[in-house]
């Protein structure tokens, strides 16, 4: 049975801004990075096991062609995940996450 997946105000402003950051490169590149997440996230809701916890419960999902990151929780019992936010891989997610 596939999770329910929810995404904070902060995961939904994080993929706006990198969507308008893409855009402005390239509608066409744009699109990619909103392919890319869409086929995390689905994978995410398939299966939220899949990727592993790296920060007290919070498991991180790489979507490595753009540098990015998918931070989520889940809630088994509510049968859920809890985006809480999307960074760049290069900086600590521990900030984001307090």
């Amino acid at each position: 049975m596939a999770y329910e997946i929810f995404f904070s105000e902060i995961a939904e402003e994080n993929q706006l801004a990198f969507l308008n950051h893409y855009f402005q490169i390239s509608p066409k590149i744009a699109s990619k990075f909103l392919e890319e997440v869409d086929i995390i996230v689905e994978l995410i809701k398939e299966n939220p096991f899949l990727f592993g916890v790296r920060y007290k419960d919070i498991r991180i999902a790489n979507i490595k062609k753009f540098k990015t990151q998918v931070c989520y929780r889940i809630d088994q019992q509510n049968k859920a995940v809890i985006v809480y936010t999307i960074v760049r891989s290069e900086r600590n997610p521990d900030r984001y996450l307090e």
